[in-house]
């Protein structure tokens, strides 16, 4: 491929990454390691200002290869062991001693997370204030995308800037939407096994012994059946979201209420529910959890405590208060688990 199209291409490959954890969390992490290249003499405070979605998302996004969770966590591993030359698999790279480290640096308050109200695209802005500089690096549009960085002698040196996204990804202005379909139809797909190699390494993780790696084989075989017509009426399917479902699952105890959202079967098929009865209710069987009359989108069994689901979203988010009352009025420590993606909280009910 020349020209343009050698263009396109190499930006594709250029913004193809491989990442380990969650993207929130690792390009905090790149950010503070990027910073932290010209930080000189004793830290004194991280100070880190992400936009609104990152902020919220990373909360609770956790840290791979431990129980710890959050953006100052990775954070500070992204000072005591992070290497930009890592990339977005910058949190693959740590010890026990690493993490201790890391601990210690939120134990004395160093790593300081603030949240940027006025932004709606992709900010991350990292200040190390060392005994001898202050470093700032600014990550705006994508997560490897520094933009500035500066290197004084304490913060009120630091210049004024203007929040301006510039997305220059691929388009400019001698690229028309057709260039774009001509570059698909002339690729070789050899030119493309950058994107292969993601992929693979997307179905290794799926097909990581356990409970998730259930969910995919169970899935697989609806999408099957459902395709060839077997099983009656919809079917959504929870394909590569397996793992939300797992993690959630594991923590929660059989008397605990679960409200999985329009993709749950793997949730029912998990919280204690005999998957081949779920199969079976799917399949519109007698011999189903619901006699068949549920099919898909309409699997509950209220033994286990899985409440159902159904095709309205945003539906539970009014039937689960009735629950979570009912355990802070009965006294008990059962809670009340609600599986929803947050873009059906605007659907007013």
């Amino acid at each position: 491929m020349e020209g343009k199209y050698s263009q396109i291409l190499d930006e594709l490959k250029s913004k193809s990454v491989l990442t380990v954890g969650g993207t929130e969390a690792v390009s905090v992490a790149y950010s503070v390691a990027y910073a932290k290249k010209k930080a000189q003499g004793e830290l004194k405070r991280i100070i880190i200002t992400v936009d609104s979605s990152i902020f919220k998302t990373g909360l609770n996004v956790v840290i791979p290869g431990c129980e710890e969770r959050g953006l100052d966590i990775a954070a500070a591993l992204g000072f005591v062991c992070g290497n930009v030359e890592d990339k977005l698999q910058i949190l693959s790279h740590y010890d026990e001693m690493d993490l201790l480290k890391a601990k210690q640096l939120l134990a004395q308050g160093r790593v300081n997370i603030q949240i940027k109200n006025d932004c709606d695209k992709l900010f991350i802005e990292t200040i190390i204030e060392s005994s001898d500089n202050v470093v700032r690096t600014l990550i705006i549009d994508y997560h490897l995308n520094v933009i500035s960085e500066e290197n004084v002698m304490c913060l009120s040196d630091l210049k004024e800037y203007q929040y301006q996204v510039n997305r220059n990804y691929i388009v400019n202005e001698n690229m028309g939407p057709n260039d774009f379909v001509d570059f698909v139809n002339a690729v070789d797909s050899r030119d493309l096994e950058f994107i292969e190699t993601g992929l693979k390494y997307n179905l290794e993780l799926a097909d990581y012994p356990g409970e998730d790696s259930m969910i995919r084989r169970f899935e697989e075989v609806i999408e099957e059946y459902a395709a060839n017509g077997t099983i009656p009426g919809f079917v959504h399917l929870s394909i590569g979201q397996e793992a939300c479902q797992a993690g959630v699952v594991d923590a929660l105890k059989k008397t605990d209420y679960k409200f999985p959202d329009h993709r749950g079967h793997g949730a029912i098929a998990l919280c204690g529910t005999d998957p081949k009865l779920v199969m079976a209710e799917i399949f519109a069987k007698e011999t189903g959890i619901n006699h068949g009359r549920g099919g898909s989108m309409h699997v509950n069994d209220l033994e286990c405590r899985n409440m159902g689901f159904n095709g309205i979203q945003g539906s539970t988010m009014v039937t689960c208060l009735g629950t979570a009352f009912a355990s802070v009025y009965n006294g008990t420590d059962d809670v009340t688990a609600v599986f929803l993606g947050d873009g059906t909280l605007g659907e007013g009910t």
